[in-house]
């Protein structure tokens, strides 16, 4: 496990993650970033990097499946 972790997606996705953080946790906002240039081909970006605690608590409140679909990748069925 990497200490820090990205969560990459469309400026959509960046947009929509970044309001519920700043609704449920205004603190976190800080590991968010403004999209730049996307990551590859792909068309996605680097939206926040964020610390393996932080993981946890996206994995058990996060209400946006994208989100824990990106933890799955990362962690496994199991989460962080």
């Amino acid at each position: 496990m990497a200490g820090i972790d990205k969560i990459v997606g469309t400026p959509e996705q960046g947009r929509e993650l970044r309001a519920w953080v700043g609704k449920t946790f205004p603190e976190l906002l800080d590991y968010f970033h403004l999209p730049r240039e996307p990551i590859g081909s792909n068309g996605l970006y680097t939206i926040c990097n964020l610390p393996h605690s932080i993981d946890i608590v996206l994995w058990a409140k996060c209400p946006i499946e994208w989100v824990r679909d990106r933890l799955k990748v990362q962690y496994g069925e199991q989460g962080p």
